[in-house]
């Protein structure tokens, strides 16, 4: 670790000095160990006298060599905004955090990261949608930055792993701890394909305040922002307030107009934001965006991997399965549509044990009495 980055870890450390007032420190001081150094006196006139007599407290109190040891022995690696290996990106942002707490590593200079983002109690069209988007990034290389929340976030983050591509979660907390709990091993895979970030120092535990903030870190690394599901009054869309601001472009899943959750989205598509009508269509808009990498082969579509499962199926069987959708469905839509449809003379009675073998081998399921749909992956 850089010898000068300890004392912005020091400055970090300090409750309200951030960004902005050390770069008043670094206007006045020729290195942070000057301003480090400095007397409460020279604060004063900077930071102000609470300010200044915090820090000579601190500086009295903390064994600032031993703490900056701690973060290595915890792998936890610490970026000031002075850094070289601080993301472009985010120095461009009109309130850039002054340090990133990083366990793994931070995207590369040169890479086009998306973000993904969307509804924690999403529906099973959100889940399936943010998983063929998450899968559709890390076949082709592209890096997916979100919050690692429960829902979208989540699904959309680990799609991209389990296709091979990498991801980034920028938590409301310190990145020594895991939060929700139950993203504990997607924690684990991104730091190995990625890296965890947080602009809080680590031990800082979740709480309500410290999420919105977190979200411009989420949308200033990233070159676009993806809304897969958003109700009208959704915290999703602080990041989209912030991306905006940032100047970085929106793209919206639309959604049914009776759907709660699909009225936010519904509603920044109205506005202006780029309409996500496919996972193919979302690629081609966004090579025009940012630059892209060269897509790896498919192996798998990312639409709904129908080719994997094909070889489990008999015919009627693939038949039955390529009526079920995201949304559930009735026996009685599926029974009508192959009456005219199909070649095979359907009862309903097969219908609904062809159904029931779908369900069995793991790619249906009943969500209620008589309504059918295709079993996400999450």
């Amino acid at each position: 670790m850089d010898t000068m980055e300890k004392y912005y870890y020091f400055m970090d450390s300090i409750t309200g000095v951030g960004f902005q007032s050390v770069q008043q420190l670094m206007q006045v001081f020729d290195t942070p160990r000057e301003a480090y150094l400095a007397t409460q006196e020279q604060l004063t006139r900077i930071l102000g006298e609470k300010r200044a007599r915090q820090w000579c407290n601190l500086r009295e109190k903390m064994d600032l060599e031993q703490e900056y040891r701690d973060l290595q022995k915890k792998s936890i690696n610490f970026y000031s905004y002075y850094s070289p290996d601080y993301p472009q990106k985010l120095k461009e942002i009109s309130d850039p955090p002054l340090a990133l707490y990083v366990k793994g590593s931070l995207p590369k200079r040169d890479s086009a990261c998306m973000a993904v983002v969307g509804a924690r109690r999403c529906s099973s069209y959100g889940r399936e949608v943010a998983r063929q988007i998450g899968t559709a990034f890390g076949m082709a290389g592209i890096p997916v930055v979100s919050g690692m929340a429960v829902g979208i976030d989540g699904i959309a983050q680990e799609s991209a792993l389990l296709a091979g591509g990498s991801s980034f979660g920028v938590l409301g907390c310190g990145v020594d701890i895991c939060y929700p709990r139950q993203h504990e091993s997607l924690y684990e895979k991104i730091q190995e394909k990625g890296g965890v970030l947080s602009s809080y120092k680590p031990g800082t535990m979740p709480k309500p305040e410290l999420f919105p903030p977190r979200n411009r870190i989420i949308s200033g690394l990233s070159d676009g922002v993806i809304v897969v599901e958003a109700g009208e009054k959704s915290g999703t869309l602080i990041t989209v307030d912030m991306a905006l601001e940032q100047g970085r472009e929106i793209f919206c899943v639309p959604g049914r107009i009776t759907d709660r959750l699909s009225s936010g989205c519904n509603r920044l598509i109205d506005l202006g934001a780029h309409m996500v009508l496919s996972v193919d269509q979302l690629l081609e808009t966004l090579v025009g965006t940012c630059t892209l990498p060269m897509q790896k082969e498919k192996n798998l579509s990312p639409v709904d991997g129908i080719d994997k499962i094909d070889k489990s199926m008999t015919k009627r069987e693939r038949e039955v399965y390529k009526l079920l959708d995201i949304h559930p469905i009735s026996g009685e839509q599926i029974f009508l549509q192959l009456s005219t449809e199909s070649l095979y003379n359907w009862t309903f009675q097969e219908v609904v044990e062809t159904l029931w073998q779908l369900i069995c081998k793991g790619v249906a399921e009943s969500v209620s009495t008589g309504l059918y749909m295709k079993k996400s992956s999450y």
